[in-house]
C-alpha cells in the first residue's frame, strides 16, 4: 500500500493544503516549527474536529467539517488478502464492457500489479467513502449509468464471485481494511509500549501498544529476524548493547521489554525496562518492528529529529533506505541533518502565512530550489550536505553503489564523514551548461566551513587524456573520471541483464537465460550501430570495454530480447544491474570497486577548500 497524493481541507492551519503528491521511498515534509507540519501528517492518522479558523470565520457553526481525500494504490493481491481476511461479502463495480463476465473482471482486478482507489473521509468518521463511482480508477468504466457489480466473498481461502446488478462499491471498505493495518503513524511524544498481555501477536498494531507481544512472538517464531532487529536497534543506538522479552515481575500475564547496556545479557538486574529509556528507543524499536513485520507499509514518522541525535537519524535513514527500501516513508523535519541524509524522492515545504499554512513542492533536483529551501530554514548548503568530505557522482546508481563497491574493495565501510551524492542535475555533465553547474557546486560548498573536502566522479564518456588533464587543472585537482567511457560499460553482465529482463517482462511464459542474452550482447556488439575498433568477439575484453558505449547496447539487448516490452533507462535501471551483480557476481566488478577505493582514499587526503575572498 501506498499513497499516491491527498488533500486535506478544513483542518487546522490548513484551508486547503492542495495536492500533495507521494511517492514510493522518503518524502519529506519540511519546515519551520509552528508551520503545519505535524498537522498535514496527523491528518492521514487522526483527522480529529479540529477546523480551520480565520480573522472572518472562527465560529465552529460557521466552519465546514475538516475533509481528507486522497487516493491510495494497493495491489490486487492486497486486495485478495484483505477479502479473505474479512470473510463476508463485497461489491466491486464491473465495467460494461465485462457483463456477462464479472467473475473475469474480478480475476483481473485482484491480480493487478496496481489499484488506484480514490477515498474521501469526514473528520470524527473513521470510515472511507469513495469518491464518485466507481472508486477505483479504470479506463474502461465509460457509461457509469450501467451499474454493475461482482459480489466477492471469500470463506476457507477460496473467493467467490457473484455478477448483480448493483450500484455499490465495497472497495473502500477493503481499502480502509488494509489501511488500517499497514498505515503506521509515530510522533516525538513518549510512547508507552514497555508492557503488553502475554499474547501471540505477529504484527504491531498501528498505536505500537502490542509491541512486547510482537517481539516475544518473533523471538520464538523467527529468531533470526529477532537478532536482525536487535542489530539493527545497536546500529541507529551505539549504547543499547541488548534487548529481552519476558514476564513483567508481579504483573501475572504481562510480557515487559527490557533493554541492556552490555551484550552481557546474564542477570536481569543489570538491564532496564523500556519505559525506563530515552523516548529514542521506544520510537526506533517500534518503527524497525513495523518495518520489519509488515509488507509494502505507509510509515508516517513526525518530527524525526526530535527524539534522536543527527548520527542516530542517518543511521536510522540508511537503514530504511538499504534495507527496507519496499515501504513508503513520509518524514517531517525541519532538521538539514534529516534533508542531506535522507535521499528524498519528494519534498514539501510547508510555511506559515497568517491564519493559513500553505504547502509547495519544491524540485530537488534543481539547486536554485535546494537554497530555497536552505536559506528558509536558516541554515547552509553544508549542513543540508551534511558532511566532511564529499564525493559528487552523477547519478542515483554510484550514489547507492560506490559504498558498497569501497566495501568490496577494503572490507569495510566508507571513512566517516565522507558522503557520496548525486550532483543536482539530470544531464550527462558533458556540456558546458552542466560543467559550470559543477562548478557553481564547488563554489558553494567551498564557502561552507564545516566542508573539509569535495570533488566529483565523472564518467570518461569520450573525453581524450589531454581534456581529462584539462578539466581536472580548472577543478584544481578535484575530478575523477571513471576509467571507462561510463558506468554501464561495468554492467555489460549477461546474467545481471537476464534477470532484469524476466523482471521487468510481465508477459506469462517469456523468460531468457544468460547464454541467449551473452549472444544477443556478442551479435549487435559486431553490428555497425555498436561496434567499436577494439571488438574482437569477446564480451570481457577490457579494450573493448573500456570504449564500447555499453548503455545503448544493453538497451538495445533489452529490447531485442523482450521483442519491445521491456526497455532500459540508464538513469533508472543501471541500479538494477549492480546491485544485481554485488550479490551474485562481485568478483565482476572488482576493478570498478578499486577505482572506488582509489578515489574516497584521495578525497581523504585533499588539502581543505577555502572560501573565496
Amino acid at each position: 500500500m501506498r499513497i499516491s497524493f491527498f488533500r486535506v481541507e478544513g483542518f487546522q492551519g490548513f484551508s486547503n493544503s492542495g495536492t500533495v503528491e507521494l511517492t514510493k521511498g522518503i518524502n519529506l515534509v519540511v519546515g519551520q516549527n509552528n508551520s503545519g507540519k505535524s498537522a498535514l501528517l496527523r491528518s492521514l492518522h487522526s483527522l480529529s474536529d479540529d477546523r480551520h479558523k480565520n480573522a472572518s470565520a472562527y465560529e465552529d457553526h460557521f466552519l465546514a467539517s475538516p475533509k481528507l481525500t486522497l487516493a491510495i494504490v494497493l495491489t490486487g493481491f492486497e486486495l485478495r488478502d484483505a477479502l479473505l481476511r474479512a470473510g463476508s461479502q463485497f461489491h466491486i463495480p464491473v465495467p460494461q464492457t465485462y457483463h456477462g463476465r464479472a467473475g473475469e473482471y474480478a480475476d483481473k482486478l485482484l491480480n493487478s500489479a496496481e489499484v488506484l482507489i480514490a477515498l474521501q473521509r469526514y473528520a470524527g468518521n473513521a470510515n472511507f467513502q469513495p469518491v464518485g463511482y466507481p472508486s477505483h480508477t479504470d479506463d474502461e468504466f465509460t457509461n457509469a449509468r450501467a451499474k454493475v457489480s461482482v459480489l466477492m466473498q471469500g470463506t476457507g481461502g477460496h473467493l467467490q464471485a457473484i455478477e448483480q446488478t448493483s450500484s455499490a462499491d465495497g472497495l473502500p471498505d477493503l481499502a480502509s481494511q488494509v489501511w488500517n493495518r499497514k498505515l503506521f503513524h509515530f510522533d516525538a511524544e513518549r510512547m508507552n509500549v514497555g508492557r503488553y498481555a502475554s499474547e501471540n501477536h505477529k504484527r504491531l498494531g498501528p498505536s505500537a501498544a502490542n509491541l512486547p507481544a510482537v517481539l516475544a512472538t518473533l523471538r520464538f517464531e523467527r529468531p533470526a529476524l529477532f537478532d536482525r532487529l536487535v542489530s539493527h536497534l545497536r546500529d541507529v543506538l551505539p549504547t543499547v548493547g541488548g534487548l529481552s522479552v519476558g514476564p513483567a515481575q508481579n504483573q501475572g500475564n504481562t510480557l515487559e521489554i527490557r533493554v541492556w547496556p552490555t551484550d552481557n545479557q546474564e542477570r536481569v538486574e543489570l538491564s532496564f525496562p523500556l519505559s525506563s529509556s530515552g523516548t529514542g528507543v521506544s520510537q526506533v524499536l517500534a518503527i524497525l518492528t513495523a518495518v520489519m513485520t509488515v509488507d509494502d507499509a505507509t510509515i508516517v514518522i513526525d518530527e524525526i529529529n526530535s527524539f534522536l541525535h543527527p548520527a542516530a537519524v542517518k543511521a536510522l535513514l540508511r537503514i530504511l533506505q538499504t534495507d527496507f527500501a519496499q515501504h513508503q516513508y513520509i518524514i517531517s523535519t525541519h532538521s538539514a541533518d534529516v534533508i542531506g541524509a535522507s535521499g528524498a524522492t519528494t519534498l514539501h515545504l510547508v510555511r506559515r502565512e497568517g491564519y493559513q499554512s500553505v504547502v509547495t513542492p519544491l524540485n530537488i533536483s534543481k539547486i536554485d530550489e535546494l537554497r530555497d529551501l536552505t536559506g528558509h530554514l536558516g541554515v547552509s548548503l553544508s549542513d543540508v550536505l551534511a558532511a566532511e568530505r564529499i564525493l559528487w557522482v552523477e547519478g542515483p546508481t554510484e550514489e547507492l553503489c560506490f559504498p558498497r563497491l569501497y566495501e568490496l574493495a577494503t572490507s569495510h565501510s566508507k571513512p566517516r564523514g565522507t558522503v557520496i551524492s548525486a550532483v543536482a542535475t539530470t544531464g550527462d555533465l558533458t556540456r558546458k551548461r552542466d560543467q559550470e553547474l559543477v562548478s557553481e557546486i564547488y563554489q558553494k560548498v567551498s564557502e561552507a566551513a564545516l566542508v573539509v573536502a569535495a570533488a566529483t566522479c565523472l564518467d570518461r564518456e569520450q573525453h581524450s587524456a589531454d581534456e581529462q588533464a584539462d578539466m581536472n587543472r580548472k577543478a584544481r585537482g578535484r575530478l575523477f573520471f571513471l576509467p571507462r567511457r561510463h558506468i554501464e560499460c561495468y554492467l555489460v553482465d549477461p546474467e545481471a541483464i537476464a534477470a532484469f529482463i524476466n523482471a521487468r517482462d510481465i508477459y506469462e511464459g517469456t523468460t531468457v537465460d544468460a547464454s541467449a542474452v551473452a549472444q544477443e550482447l556478442a551479435r549487435l556488439a559486431s553490428t555497425a550501430k555498436h561496434k567499436v575498433d577494439q571488438w574482437k568477439d569477446d564480451l570481457t575484453d577490457e579494450s573493448w570495454l573500456t570504449e564500447v558505449d555499453a548503455a545503448n547496447l544493453i538497451a538495445a539487448t533489452c529490447t531485442s530480447m523482450s521483442e519491445a516490452r521491456v526497455a532500459f533507462n540508464k538513469k533508472k535501471d543501471s541500479e538494477f544491474l549492480m546491485l544485481h551483480m554485488l550479490e551474485h557476481s562481485p568478483a565482476r566488478l572488482e576493478k570498478l570497486a578499486r577505482f572506488v577505493r582509489e578515489t574516497v582514499d584521495t578525497l581523504q587526503t585533499l588539502p581543505p577548500l577555502t572560501a573565496p575572498t
